[in-house]
């Protein structure tokens, strides 16, 4: 045999040998704060009647007043969470940074942590190795079942060079504390199926309701990894992703297949949303970016808010009616599904992320500074 067939051989009998594993840490709490409705507030959704909103350092607050006091809920947790969906009035998920799904079962009072992203990640590690392992001891023998000068040999070699170097950078991981990317968003079609979605091309799917999470990030066309910032869908089985870079996929069976939807356009989706029956989405990013599909996804339109910043929430009213909400304190209202709006800026300038529309025509938005009113006949012009 040559000299390195000899050192990869060495060298992948030494990776084989390596089987130390870290272990996650387990979460910290969210600390109560009495100013908590002031904090960073990122996304808000309904309850049955109650508004649950969510934030920076595990911070959940709800409101049985229409938005007028609110109530710091018991987390598990003290990471940002990003993004929420509820069912009905008692069941709904959560999600957040080091990829942690909560869970509410009493409309958000209290939570449990359902999944935790870390040790998630400390499992998939070691399901990585193992596969690595395999792959690097199948190529081991088959490169040393060819006899010097096959015509084979280049490819095999540089083959098991990768697979090693694979499960090189696994163990390697492995021996240090787990890094879990972000989960950014969720949304739930019922009670059993939910998607979730995050930085680098995150993407997990539950059918029991979350007892079980599963791994489908190499299933979603996104070969660059490009950031999912948001899942949204309605009852007729279609969902949503939007994410970098113009990235946006549906699907029209509850996510049995995706096909790419055709805005044409390469600008960053930083939030979705459609109607309850799914036929009507909008998605709002970067630089004011807005499509529109009343469709299910089939075809889509560009709108017009002209906003001079980029939009981080939107939110579709069962009359629909359509607020985008976004960095500036930029507000953009239509009364007539997008075709023209009407504009607000807080006075302040925060940046905002999240928009609910109350049943009294009013909407109540989450941002920079927690939890900001609106009235768009008094306020939009």
């Amino acid at each position: 045999a040559s000299i390195k067939r000899l050192r990869l051989l060495f060298l992948c009998s030494c990776m084989l040998s390596i089987t130390s594993i870290a272990i996650a840490a387990v979460p910290q709490a969210s600390l109560k704060m009495p100013r908590v409705a002031k904090s960073l507030l990122l996304s808000i959704e309904y309850a049955g009647e109650r508004i649950v909103v969510v934030g920076e350092r595990g911070h959940i607050i709800y409101s049985d007043d229409n938005a007028v006091s609110w109530t710091q809920a018991d987390v598990p947790v003290s990471q940002m969470i990003t993004g929420l969906s509820f069912v009905d009035d008692k069941e709904g998920w959560a999600v957040g940074h080091d990829g942690h799904v909560l869970h509410t079962t009493d409309g958000g009072i209290t939570w449990i942590l359902q999944r935790n992203g870390l040790g998630a990640q400390a499992e998939l590690n070691v399901r990585k190795i193992k596969s690595s392992k395999v792959k690097v001891s199948q190529l081991t023998s088959q490169l040393a079942a060819l006899p010097p000068g096959d015509a084979g040999l280049g490819d095999l070699e540089v083959a098991l060079e990768d697979a090693q170097w694979e499960l090189e950078s696994s163990q390697e991981k492995s021996q240090n504390p787990p890094i879990a990317n972000p989960l950014l968003d969720v949304w739930f079609m019922d009670a059993k199926r939910g998607w979730a979605v995050g930085a680098f091309g995150q993407f997990i799917y539950t059918k029991n309701g979350g007892i079980s999470w599963y791994e489908a990030t190499d299933s979603l066309d996104n070969e660059m990894g490009y950031h999912l910032n948001a899942v949204a869908g309605g009852s007729n089985g279609s969902v949503y992703i939007g994410g970098e870079a113009g990235f946006l996929i549906y699907s029209s069976d509850a996510g049995k297949s995706w096909m790419p939807a055709q805005t044409h356009s390469e600008s960053t989706i930083f939030d979705l949303t459609a109607s309850k029956d799914g036929q009507s989405v909008y998605s709002t990013g970067l630089r004011a970016q807005t499509y529109r599909s009343v469709d299910s996804g089939a075809n889509w339109v560009a709108l017009a808010p002209k906003v001079n910043f980029s939009l981080g929430g939107v939110s579709l009213s069962e009359n629909g009616h359509v607020l985008l909400v976004g960095a500036g304190g930029s507000i953009a209202y239509s009364a007539n599904q997008g075709d023209s709006f009407m504009y607000a800026t807080l006075p302040s300038r925060s940046s905002l992320s999240g928009v609910l529309a109350l049943k009294n025509g009013q909407y109540v938005i989450s941002g920079e500074g927690g939890i900001y009113h609106f009235d768009p006949k008094t306020t939009a012009k």
